[in-house]
């Protein structure tokens, strides 16, 4: 999944091809991977658990049943 860190990286630079990206990814990521140890520090809870990880069908289908609830369009 993209962060929208690598995103931003990958637009500023105006990454091109594999190699391109690949730094962009790095970058990116490691920015959110610091905002994610910061959040998790800050609030003592992980953010990524076993109860908000979704793996395969069961999670999508479960995904696509909260965000139903809520009333918000698919992704």
């Amino acid at each position: 999944m993209q962060s929208p860190a690598m995103r931003i990286f990958a637009r500023k630079r105006d990454a091109r091809g594999f190699a391109d990206n690949k730094v962009a990814a790095r970058e990116g990521g490691a920015i959110a991977g610091e905002a994610r140890e910061r959040l998790e520090q800050e609030t003592g809870e992980g953010v990524v658990t076993a109860g908000n990880y979704l793996d395969g069908p069961e999670g999508r289908e479960r995904l696509e049943e909260q965000r139903q609830e809520r009333g918000e369009a698919a992704g």
